[in-house]
Formats: structure tokens, sequence, C-alpha cells
């Protein structure tokens, strides 16, 4: 077997066997679904990300609408228990009076209503719903409840829902009703739900709640209001929940909500909300929730909340609030819930001192803008979201944090899939069993200078193994109680230690590999030894490397580490990828190291193609044999290895930029895997693929080794130089080079 065919064998197997184990391990790292997906029902429906939190639940454990989580839990439950309470007793009446079965009573008209109108039909008990209609149908006259959502209904002034004495349900949303007739709903006193939402109604008539004297509920979200006379909801005494978000609403300085009492929510959300006053919601004395997201806010008065006794959640999320003052909740005493997503809010004690609510949610603030201290110090609070799953290791003492996971960690262990913790392991042990061997075997090369170079690139691999034995261990140690550890995981000295260590072990190889490129190509490109390189220079060149590589390591530790931000290795791997956290000091920091990395991946490839293109060349020139292929082969490898390894994690980094949302299946493959892949390597690209150690490996499946030996080169037992021997050729032209390996 040539040697050409030796070093294609070997890289195809070898490169097989990383290729499949790689997927292997992406693949039992994911969670129940794919990326992109959410996981419910036990894992056995996988969910578009869109549909999680959209006001419906999917799943039928509905963990999709998990609502605190989602921000869709009513205030109170006296809207939802009255609302229940009511219907059961209806159907227990209807039950009674009618004697029909449970499924009857879902799947037929059980009132035995004779005469349907065209294109609608009955659902349930009294529910007649409509379809592809423009006017409103005439209905029996004892009907209790009319669906008319979905068509093209403009509503004008014969339209008269009160003439419909036992209406209490009316469903007129998605629409292109622009106005509402005043005489709409004239006697219509028993209507309890009113569902007038995207539709493109700009304003209410004059005494529009006169006659709506039952109404709990009344939707009038998603239209074209702008400001107008709150009074008109004055007769809606027994209103329990109005929505009016997603209009042009501004509140303006004269304008007061009238006297609800049994108002219990109140949605002014996507509106143009500016200011926030004290007279806006003072006459809501029973209000429960108020919700105020995704407006324009960027003042609150501090006395706004006073009157609200009973206020049990705040929504203030995606305003571009900078300050609140310290009062603003204080006499709020029955506040459980407070949402300040997206805010520019400083999360500090003077804000939280007169704050005690069980949940708090603070996705989208930086972690500069949170004292986690301060946090801790709120003694009710049990639930909290942030950002990022790795400030939950800041406030380690609350019960439950979300997210709960970064892919790598979560709340409970280090290393939360089993795959990455057999993976690390996996990892360690080929990067240290690969390495040492290399440090015994180069021990005895003749070659000293070349040999010193792979000892030393050795060694540096050695440290990433040590590196991920030091995770692996971290993550036995801690399993099952992560989440009480984590905050002193993260500010210890052994996390930094380690964090150095895989950092140095990186920047040294891949410095080395950098050196090893330039000494091939001077090398090559010198063939009689001018820039040749001696032992003095290299060991010059090896002690620079390990200097600059220590230092890139260490110094953003003294610099940037802080009890308030962590520091670069505040990740738990310590290292410092930092994909996400976009802008911050720890991202700036792996986008210098990072960048060098880049640099010096670019030099490598553009040497060795080069290099790659002077073999090309030299062998179209000359009548060569498969040598020079070899070379080209290995060469090929050499680079492939270099770019699986850095390429994943540099263009993670700029799809961060561009929003891109990476997966955390994604970040942990990464680290795990990708990141060691270089120290895994190495060894066998550097070493046990060069013809003395591959005819050793081959040696152990033949028991005679053959010594091929061509009368027209000369072949040592070592490939750690690529020399360049003068080949007389019997061909017309002039003398040619040619390239092979000694």
């Amino acid at each position: 077997m040539t040697s050409f065919k030796k070093s294609v064998i070997i890289g195809i197997v070898f490169f097989g066997i990383i290729l499949l184990t790689a997927l292997t391990v992406f693949y039992i790292s994911l969670g129940e679904c794919e990326v992109g997906f959410f996981a419910c029902d036990n894992g056995t429906i996988c969910l578009p990300q869109k549909l999680v939190c959209d006001f419906k639940p999917d799943c039928k454990d509905k963990t999709d609408e998990v609502p605190r989580l989602c921000g869709n839990l009513y205030g109170s439950n006296v809207v939802t228990s009255n609302d229940l309470k009511i219907g059961i007793n209806r159907y227990v009446y209807l039950k009674k009076i009618y004697n029909f079965t449970d499924k009857s009573y879902m799947d037929t008209c059980a009132y035995k209503i004779k005469k349907i109108p065209k294109n609608c039909k009955c659902l349930r008990v009294q529910l007649i719903s409509c379809k592809n209609i423009s006017t409103i149908p005439k209905f029996p006259s004892h009907i209790e409840m009319i669906d008319l959502s979905d068509n093209h209904i403009a509503l004008d002034s014969y339209n008269r829902f009160g003439i419909y004495r036992n209406l209490s349900y009316l469903d007129l949303r998605n629409n292109k009703i622009h106005h509402l007739p005043s005489q709409v709903f004239y006697k219509a006193n028993n209507l309890a739900k009113l569902f007038l939402q995207n539709n493109r109604i700009t304003d209410l008539p004059s005494g529009f709640s006169k006659h709506l004297i039952a109404l709990r509920w009344l939707f009038l979200n998603n239209n074209h209001l702008g400001d107008f006379a709150l009074r008109k909801f004055k007769h809606l005494q027994n209103l329990q929940m109005l929505n009016l978000s997603i209009n042009c609403i501004t509140l303006s300085k004269n304008m007061t909500f009238p006297k609800l009492p049994h108002l219990y929510e109140l949605f002014l959300d996507g509106n143009k909300i500016k200011v926030l006053r004290d007279n806006h919601f003072k006459n809501l004395i029973n209000l429960n929730l108020i919700s105020l997201r995704n407006n324009q806010i960027t003042f609150i008065n501090s006395s706004v909340f006073n009157s609200l006794q009973f206020l049990i959640e705040i929504r203030l999320s995606g305003n571009p609030l900078i300050n609140i003052e310290q009062n603003t909740f204080k006499h709020l005493q029955k506040l459980n819930a407070l949402y300040l997503d997206y805010t520019n809010v400083l999360i500090d004690d003077a804000l939280l001192s007169t704050i005690n609510v069980s949940f708090l949610s603070l996705k989208g603030i930086a972690k500069e803008k949170i004292e986690f201290n301060a946090i801790e110090r709120v003694q009710k609070l049990e639930h909290i979201v942030y950002k990022k799953f790795s400030y939950c290791s800041r406030t380690s003492k609350i019960k439950k944090c979300y997210p709960k996971t970064d892919g790598i960690s979560s709340t409970s262990d280090l290393l939360d899939n089993v795959a990455l913790r057999y993976a690390v392991w996996f990892m360690a042990c080929i990067s240290c069993i690969g390495n040492i061997s290399v440090l015994w075997n180069r021990f005895h090369d003749e070659n000293k200078s070349v040999s010193l170079v792979l000892r030393n690139l050795a060694i540096s691999d050695i440290m990433m193994g040590f590196y991920l034995i030091g995770i692996g261990f971290t993550d036995a140690r801690f399993r099952n109680v992560y989440h009480k550890n984590s905050g002193t995981w993260l500010q210890s000295i052994e996390c930094i230690a380690l964090g150095i260590l895989a950092v140095t072990s990186s920047e040294v190889s891949i410095l080395i590999l950098t050196f090893m490129s330039i000494e091939r190509f001077l090398l090559i490109s010198d063939p009689f030894g001018h820039h040749k390189m001696d032992t003095k220079i290299i060991i010059t060149s090896l002690i620079v490397i390990w200097m600059l590589g220590t230092m890139i390591a260490i110094i953003p530790a003294i610099m940037f580490q802080s009890t308030k931000f962590y520091g670069v290795y505040s990740s738990g791997t310590c290292f410092p990828l930092f994909i996400e956290e976009i802008y911050s000091t720890a991202w700036i920091y792996s986008i210098v190291f990072l960048g060098i990395n880049l640099i010096l991946l670019i030099l490598i490839a553009t040497l060795y193609t080069i290099l790659l293109f002077s073999i090309y060349r030299t062998r179209r020139a000359t009548s060569l044999n498969y040598f020079d292929c070899e070379v080209a082969i290995r060469f090929f490898f050499i680079v492939l290895t270099d770019i699986s390894c850095w390429a994943p994690i540099i263009l993670m980094k700029l799809f961060v930029l561009y929003d891109i949302e990476i997966s955390g299946d994604v970040y942990s493959y990464l680290c795990i895997f990708v990141l060691p892949l270089n120290a895994t390597t190495n060894p066998i690209l550097y070493t046990y693929s060069t013809p003395k150690y591959r005819d050793k490996i081959f040696s152990i499946f033949k028991k005679q080794r053959k010594i091929d030996v061509n009368s027209n080169q000369i072949i040592t037992a070592d490939d750690s130089q690529t020399k360049v021997s003068l080949l007389l050729s019997n061909s017309k032209n002039s003398s040619k080079w040619k390239l092979f390996k000694k």
C-alpha cells in the first residue's frame, strides 16, 4: 500500500469517526423537540415557538400558556371564578329543564331552535354562529348567545341587539365595523360579554353604556380609538374586565376613569401613553390587575397607584422607563406580581426596598442594570424571570428561576444533558491520552527542533483535557444541587483557573499551529535553507507564544473581574464564549480573542493554500509519484480541522449581531465538543499520520512490516519537516524542483 493511500485511508476513517461522533452527540444532546420548537405533553407534542404564549392553549397540559411566564394571568380570581360559577349554574339549570346528556349539551341545540338563519349553525345550547355574511340575520327572539366573528359586517342604525332580551353573549370581533350606532345596544340589559376587538372603531357613541348595565366583559382592543371621554363607561357598574389594548390612547392630563366598583382588570397595552398621572385610575379602587405594556411611558407619578389598595399585578413591560421613584409601589400591600421586562429601569435596593412580591419579571434587562443582592432581600419572592439563564446563579436563593437552562446548565445540574456529561469525559480522555502519548514518543525523535515544537503543542492540548476533567468533576460535585452553589462556583478561584487554563490552551495551540505553518512555508519557499529556523529561534518563539497565550487568558481575569459583573469567566463552563451576551464586557473580550483566532486561522489557511498551489504547479511541471498528493491530503486535513474548530464559534458571534437566535443545544455542542476539537486531533495530524508513526499503526494489523524503497526518492522515518529535493528530469525541459516528505 502506497503512502498516499495510507494517508487517505487514515484521514477518511479518522474524520469519519469524528463526524459520526459529533452528529451522535449533537443528536442526543438535543431536547425533546427540534431547535425552534417547544415540547409539551411529556414530549409527545412539539409546538412552534410562535404558538407559545399566544393566549391560546395548544397543548393538553397547557404548558405553552403558563400564565405567570406569558403575562396573561388575571389579576384576581374574581373574574374567572364568577364566570365559572355562572357557567356551572346555567349548565345545571338547562340540564334539569331539558333533560339533555353531557354530550348533547356540547353537540346539539338542546333548546330546539326551530329556525336557524342561513350560513349559521347552532354550536351548543343557545349559541348560534354565523360565517360568510355581510349583514346581520334575524335570530329567534329568545336567543342568548350570538357569534358573528370573522365576517364582513358593518353596523348601521338599523342594527339593534336590544330586541333579543335574553342576549348575554355577543361576539363581533374581526369585522369591518367603523362606528357603533348610538342605539345599537338599546335595551340590551342582559348582555354580559361583548367582544368588539379587531375592528376599525374610532370612537364610542354618547350613551354607549347606558343600557349595558349587566356587562361584565368588554373587549375593544385592536381598534383605532384615540382619547375619548372615559365617562362613557360610567354606567358599566358591573364591568369586571375592560380591554383597550392596541389603540391610540394617550391618557391625556384630564382623562380619568369613572367609578367602576367591580372593575378588576384593565388592559391598556400597545397604546401611546407617555405619562401616568395620579388622577387616571383613582376611581378604580377595586382594580386587581393593570397592564400597560408596550406604551411610551417615560414617567410615572409616585402616587398614581396609591388609591389602588387591592392591586395584585402590574405590567409595565416594553416601556422606555429609566427610573421609578422609590415610593411608587409602597402602599400596595397586596401587590404580588410585577413585570418590568424590556425597560431601562435600574433594579436596585431603592426600588425593591418597598416591594414585596412573589413574582418578578426582568426579561430584557441587562445584568449591569440589576443589583442581584437587592433581589435576594425581597423576602416573599419565589419566581423570577431573567433575560439569560446565567443570571439565575446571582440569585440562587430564589426557588424558581427562568429560563431554566442555557443548553448546558440548569438549575439542578452544571451539565444538564446526560449526553454532555459523557461527551465531556470522552473528549477529555481522548485529548489527554493522545497528547501524553505524543510527549512520550517525541522524546526519542532525532530531529530535536521539530520534536520540541510538537511537545509544546501536546502540552497545550493536554491543558484542554485537564480543563474538561475539571468541568466533569464539578458537574458530579454539584449534581442536583447546582442552583444552591452556582453563584459561589462562578466567582470561585477554581472556575477562574479552569477558564484561564482553557483559554491558554486554545490560544497557545493555535499560535503554535500558526508558527508551524510559517516554518513550513519558509522551508518550502526557500529549498536551500537560507530561512531555516535554528533551535535558538524556535525556543525563543515558543517562549513568546506561551507568554502571549497566558497574557490573553490572565489579563482580562484581572481587569474585568468584579463582584457585580462576575468577570469574563462567569459562565457555567468557565469558558468566555458569551455568544449571546452581546456588547457586555465579557462578550467584547471574547470578540477580541476570537478576532485574533480568526486572523490566525486565515493566515494558516492562506499559507497552506499557497503551499498546495506550489505543489500543484510542481506536479504539473514534473513526472511526480503520489507522494506530493500525500502532502496535499495532509495539508487539507490540517486546515479542515482548524476551520472546524473555530469557524462555527466565530460564525455564531456574527449571527448574534444580525439578531439570529442561537439555540442552547448549539451553544452546549460548541463548548463541549467543537472547542476541544483541535486538542483531540492534533496528535493524529502532526504525529500519528506521519510515515514513521503511521507505519507503526499499520504494523499492528500486519505482522510483517514492508518497506518500499523508491530509487528516485529518499524517505526517512520522520515527517517533521517538508524539504525540497532537486530531481533530475529526462525530459527536454530544464530541471524542475520536486517536493516530497522527508
